[in-house]
C-alpha cells in the first residue's frame, strides 16, 4: 500500500510541473498517440492552458493550429457553461473582510454598496461551507447571513478596468427579495407579472379571461461573461395553486421583435457594461384564475461568451463598405443610418454582416440590424 501511494504522489508532482507550451509544441509531434496525449492534457488544464495555446493559434504547422483551435473552443465552451465555484471559510470576520475575500476570484468581482464608515461593515459573521459553492449561491448565502441584498440587474461595469461588479446592499426592515434561482452560472429572477387585455391607443379594455400575462424575468450570468438572447423559450412548467396551466398553446415559443404578438417572447440584451438579459414571457390567464402562481420551469437558449480584456473595436467614422476583421471574427459594415429623436440626440441603425470562426470551421455569414 505504501509505494502505490507513493507512485500517485510522485504521478502527481509530475504532472504538475509539465509546462503547457511543451504540451501545445507536442501537439506537433511525429506519432499520432503523442498529439492525442498532449491534447487530454492541455483539455485537463483548463484556462490554465490558454496563454499557451493562444500564443500558438497562428503556428505554422497545420496540425497544431487545428488541434490549437478546437481545444480553444471546447475550453472556451466548458468555460462558459461552467459555475465558478466560491471556497467559503470564514469564521468571525467583517463583513468588509468576507466581501473583499471574494472580490476578484476567478475574475468575479464583488462590492458592497455601504458607506466607508458605516457600522455594518464592521458587523462579524460566520460563512462556512464544507466545500466550495457556486458563484450564485455563494451571493445568495452572504446576503441571508449579513442581511444584504443583491439586486436583480445590479452588475455595473466599473470605470476602472470595464468589469461588472455584483453590487450588494443593505437589506432595509422586512424588504423582501424577488423570486430568484440559480442555475450553473446563471441567475434568473421573476421581477414583475403584468396582466393586460386587449387595448386601443394603450388603453386596456379588458381584463377577464384571455388576457395577456406576461412573466417579466432577468437573466444574470456570472460577471465574467457576456449573454445574449437565444430564438426560443419553453414552459415545462407553470401552474398556480390551484393547479390550473398557465402555459400557452404551444410550450415551445419563437422569439419576437415584435411587441404585439401574443405567443412569441421578446428578449432585451442590456448594455455591453451591464450583462444581463430581460425577458417578457407570454402566460395565459385561466377563466377562474387562482391568486399565486406556485410554478415556473422551463428552458431558454442564450448565446453566451466570455468577456474580453481587449475588445474588438470598430470606429464609425468611414467604416461603411469596409471588413474589419480580428483573430476571429469578421464584421462588415453596409450601412450606419442616424434617427433624429428630438435636438442633439439621435438613435442609429446598423446593418452589418459577422462572420466567426471557431475550432478550425467558418460559421456562416449572418446580417444583423439593431441600434
Amino acid at each position: 500500500m505504501v509505494p502505490s501511494a507513493a507512485t500517485f504522489l510522485l504521478a502527481g508532482v509530475l504532472l504538475a510541473a509539465v509546462d503547457p507550451t511543451e504540451l501545445v509544441r507536442r501537439l506537433g509531434a511525429p506519432r499520432y498517440a503523442d498529439r492525442e496525449a498532449a491534447s487530454r492534457e492541455l483539455q485537463g488544464l483548463g484556462r490554465d492552458a490558454l496563454p499557451a495555446l493562444q500564443a500558438a493559434s497562428k503556428d505554422n504547422d497545420p496540425e497544431v493550429r487545428t488541434r490549437v483551435a478546437r481545444l480553444l473552443a471546447t475550453l472556451e465552451r466548458d468555460w462558459c457553461a461552467t459555475p465558478t465555484l466560491i471556497p467559503l471559510n470564514f469564521e468571525d470576520r467583517t463583513i468588509d473582510e468576507v466581501v473583499k475575500a471574494i472580490d476578484g476570484r476567478n475574475g468575479l468581482r464583488l462590492a458592497l454598496l455601504v458607506p466607508e464608515k458605516d457600522p455594518k461593515r464592521q458587523q462579524k459573521i460566520n460563512l462556512r461551507t464544507t466545500k466550495p459553492v457556486e458563484f450564485w449561491e455563494a451571493v445568495d448565502r452572504l446576503c441571508r447571513v449579513a442581511e444584504l441584498r443583491c439586486v436583480p440587474g445590479n452588475q455595473i461595469a466599473n470605470t476602472r478596468d470595464d468589469a461588472p461588479i455584483t453590487r450588494l446592499m443593505r437589506r432595509g426592515p422586512g424588504e423582501k427579495e424577488s423570486p430568484s434561482v440559480h442555475s450553473g452560472p446563471f441567475r434568473i429572477s421573476l421581477i414583475d407579472l403584468n396582466l393586460e387585455g386587449p387595448s386601443t391607443l394603450g388603453r386596456v379594455e379588458n381584463r377577464g379571461h384571455g388576457a395577456r400575462l406576461d412573466a417579466e424575468l432577468l437573466v444574470e450570468p456570472e460577471p465574467r461573461m457576456n449573454v445574449s438572447p437565444g430564438d426560443s423559450i419553453t414552459w415545462e412548467e407553470a401552474v398556480d395553486e390551484l393547479g390550473q396551466s398557465l402555459i400557452p398553446p404551444g410550450a415551445h415559443r419563437r422569439r419576437h421583435t415584435d411587441l404585439a404578438d401574443d405567443f412569441g417572447y421578446f428578449a432585451i440584451a442590456s448594455k455591453p457594461r451591464e450583462p444581463r438579459l430581460q425577458i417578457h414571457a407570454p402566460l395565459v390567464r385561466p377563466e377562474r384564475p387562482g391568486r399565486t402562481i406556485k410554478t415556473l420551469r422551463g428552458a431558454l437558449s442564450v448565446w453566451l461568451s466570455p468577456r474580453e480584456s481587449k475588445p474588438f473595436l470598430i470606429a464609425l467614422d468611414g467604416a461603411v463598405g469596409k471588413t474589419f476583421r480580428d483573430a476571429r471574427v469578421a464584421i462588415t459594415v453596409h450601412s450606419i443610418t442616424a434617427n433624429p429623436i428630438k435636438a442633439g440626440f439621435s438613435m442609429f441603425d446598423f446593418d452589418l454582416t459577422i462572420q466567426g470562426q471557431v475550432a478550425g470551421a467558418v460559421f456562416p455569414e449572418f446580417g444583423f440590424r439593431g441600434f
